[in-house]
């Protein structure tokens, strides 16, 4: 895996390792990252812009208004994925120091998960213990757990045992229920009557015997059938949404460009929603006769180590919620002047609701996730927050 080397308008160097956290940027400053010919190097969804520098080629990045962590992805020549990088912004210093600025996060994320909501390219660490979300969060839980759903390699089979005819001279067994049938037609009279004068070649003779065979469509897949679809449709339905956000953006000289970011995560979705599509009309799922979760069903998956995780990740990429404790996951967060309005808003609300304990005290929420209003009540006195 190949290290990115990046210097700052400053001169300082250092390097960008794959996997692993790489502090050192600001926000509003300058970077640039050694480039490899035919490559490319996308921040957040963003293509970085390739240009000439002392006669070398290099990326050019210039962070945002934001401050956070920043996913770079490395793509080659090909198109084929790289291996991604993880980048430390941090706030300029001229406004707030890290400490302050993750102490504002701390506080807002206490006060209402929602608030830290964004499309910025900087991200924070999540949970999911609520049932918050949003069509970007649906996105990136989509993207990074949707390829993981893959189970037709060894599907689970269930032991059934059905009865099919079978000629006399193949037969090694024959139960009393093939015994008798055989007798009510006349050439199994025949040949297994004891008085028969004259019997029929073994082979022009059929038994229906009990045969036991593996049959796919069982409890385990039906549930496995469901999530499957459950994902699919998820995909269909956040594209559709992110296509409609792109329709509306509006152009700001504060916030980080939108559409480019919008058009490479639509484009995603709907190669995982082929891709899983494709999964959909192969075995065990394309014979499937119902899609539904059971606990015989959810048992079954849970002893099977490949079906298990595959239902992990499924329900992964489907689940909402943004608090908790920090962890794997993260979020697109908000602008960092956004971010000190909204601690702003949160220290006023938490010191009145302090003063004001005993007064009755609502929260409403608006279609856009930039939008909450506390209204307070008592003995006829209304405010609104």
């Amino acid at each position: 895996m190949p290290i990115i080397h990046c210097s700052s308008a400053e001169g300082i160097r250092f390097a960008v390792v794959r996997g692993e956290i790489t502090s050192g940027f600001s926000e509003r400053l300058t970077y640039h990252f050694t480039a490899t010919k035919g490559w490319s190097l996308f921040v957040d969804d963003v293509r970085l812009e390739l240009i000439q520098v002392a006669g070398a080629p290099v990326w050019r990045w210039s962070p945002g208004f934001y401050a956070g962590e920043v996913c770079a992805e490395l793509v080659d020549d090909q198109g084929n994925y790289v291996g991604h990088y993880r980048l430390d912004v941090a706030p300029d210093p001229s406004k707030l120091g890290g400490e302050t600025f993750s102490a504002m996060l701390e506080a807002i994320q206490a006060f209402d998960p929602v608030l830290l909501f964004g499309t910025e390219e900087a991200q924070r660490g999540i949970c999911s213990d609520d049932a918050l979300t949003t069509h970007h969060l649906q996105s990136a839980r989509l993207r990074r757990y949707g390829d993981r759903l893959q189970v037709t390699h060894k599907p689970l089979t269930s032991l059934r045992r059905d009865r099919q005819p079978m000629g006399a001279h193949q037969l090694k067994s024959v139960d009393g229920i093939a015994i008798r049938r055989a007798l009510r037609n006349p050439s199994g009279l025949a040949l297994l009557h004891p008085q028969s004068v004259e019997r029929p070649p073994l082979n022009a003779v059929y038994f229906n015997v009990s045969k036991a065979y593996e049959d796919q469509d069982n409890l385990a897949n039906q549930a496995m059938g469901l999530l499957l679809s459950e994902v699919i449709s998820r995909c269909r339905k956040v594209s559709t949404a992110l296509t409609t956000v792109a329709s509306k953006i509006r152009m700001s000289e504060t916030r980080s460009p939108l559409t480019p970011r919008l058009e490479r995560r639509i484009a995603y979705l709907a190669a995982l929603q082929r891709k899983l599509e494709r999964l959909e009309h192969v075995q065990p799922f394309r014979y499937l006769k119902s899609r539904h979760l059971s606990a015989a069903g959810l048992k079954a998956i849970s002893a099977h180590l490949a079906h298990a995780r595959a239902y992990r990740y499924g329900w992964c990429a489907l689940r909402s919620g943004i608090s908790g404790e920090v962890g794997e996951e993260s979020l697109w967060i908000s602008l960092t002047w956004e971010i000190y309005e909204r601690w702003c808003y949160v220290m006023l609300v938490s010191v009145l609701k302090q003063l004001l304990a005993h007064f009755e005290w609502k929260c409403r929420r608006f279609k856009t996730t930039d939008r909450v209003r506390w209204r307070v009540k008592h003995e006829g006195v209304t405010l609104d927050i």
